[in-house]
């Protein structure tokens, strides 16, 4: 990254957590549908510096076009230009002021190697939703486990059974197994 923002302004600032909090709107924020007040609040202020981004890269587009065909005599065709570059960078760091987008490192690694952002979305999505099967499957053990290790000290300790009761309502309920019905308290639901 050079040492300037992306917003031409001061350099983002980075975050404990891995983050760099820029200036800069993601793309697929800008263009979705906002669904609730603060989203409509954001994307109101994505809007204008959508355009003025625009705007720069076309001021942009021109200058380099100019510098390319550039003949003696068209040197203050060329100055105007630059001064409106200036200008629109001036505008993208005014209509910055409002917008404060958290955006991951890795997704401007990939925007940096000219890799479309969509498919770090799609990595992270598998990648959570994996680890949540996983995750998933390790309650579902220690809920079986916590299951058949209270039936076993049911029956070897009866005067027990009260406790075990109580602590099997209070981590959960036990879960159904061989088509038995259990008590199950977790979220208030019976699971079939």
């Amino acid at each position: 990254m050079t040492n300037t923002g992306e917003n031409g302004a001061a350099p983002p600032s980075q975050s404990p957590s891995g983050l760099i909090r820029l200036r800069v709107p993601s793309l697929a924020l800008a263009n979705s549908t906002p669904q609730t007040h603060v989203a409509q609040e954001t994307s109101s202020n994505l809007r204008p510096l959508e355009a003025s981004l625009q705007q720069l890269i076309q001021s942009l587009l021109e200058t380099a076009i100019m510098v390319h065909d550039l003949e003696e005599g068209t040197g203050e065709l060329l100055f105007q230009k630059i001064d409106e570059f200036t200008m629109y960078l001036q505008e993208v760091q005014r209509t910055s002021a409002n917008v404060t987008e958290t955006i991951p490192e890795d997704v401007l690694a990939y925007v940096e190697d000219g890799l479309n952002p969509d498919k770090y979305t799609r990595r992270f999505v598998s990648v959570l939703t994996k680890d949540n099967q996983f995750v998933n499957g390790k309650i579902d053990a220690v809920q079986d486990f916590r299951d058949v290790l209270a039936e076993e000290i049911k029956k070897g300790f009866s005067d027990l059974e009260e406790y075990v009761d109580e602590v099997i309502k209070n981590t959960g309920g036990a879960r159904k197994t061989n088509g038995q019905a259990k008590q199950e308290d977790h979220d208030s639901t019976q699971i079939d």
